[in-house]
């Protein structure tokens, strides 16, 4: 047997064994991916679960709707719903263990619908294109949070939940 018939196999052993170790970390690192997405999607159903109850108990919601989170001054997990007259609340639940932070809710029709917001604001950005519409609160005010892109850029804007008026607004260059 000559030196290259011998390199030959040797490499050929080295290459299965570097593919076999590859395969290894690939399906350990699938694995690990699997866990923490699980944990995180347990974690969420959760805080969604314990918020309705919240929503249940502190405001007049009997049927729930939805849930959304609005992330501003403070952070709230949003739950609507229908009473049992069958109109429409958002329900506010603090997502902190601030004690001076109580639950709060409003009846949609004190303010726009989430509908007729979305129309007044489609009507001043038909270009837009709209990432999410959430109800929230900032300085103890109802408002609409509105995440679209525009000319590569993301805005977060607020406008008043009792009128539609802008609030507030924060844009960020995309790239």
């Amino acid at each position: 047997m000559n030196t290259l018939q011998l390199l030959g196999g040797t490499m050929r052993k080295v290459l299965l064994i570097c593919l076999t170790i590859l395969i290894a970390i690939a399906i350990i690192g699938l694995f690990t991916f699997l866990i923490i997405y699980n944990g995180i999607q347990n974690d969420m159903s959760e805080m969604e679960e314990r918020s309705i109850n919240q929503a249940k108990s502190n405001s007049p919601i009997e049927t729930v709707e939805g849930v959304r989170q609005f992330n501003g001054q403070s952070s709230y997990i949003v739950v609507t719903g229908q009473n049992e007259n069958e109109k429409l609340l958002h329900a506010f639940i603090p997502d902190s263990n601030d004690e001076e932070l109580e639950v709060e809710w409003v009846e949609a029709e004190e303010g726009l619908t989430e509908e007729e917001m979305l129309t007044e604001w489609r009507n001043n950005c038909s270009q837009c294109d709209l990432m999410s519409i959430t109800p929230g609160i900032m300085n103890s005010r109802y408002v609409w949070e509105i995440i679209y892109e525009e000319n590569n850029r993301i805005y977060f804007q607020t406008y008043r939940f009792i009128n539609g008026e802008i609030y507030d607004s924060i844009s960020f260059n995309k790239d």
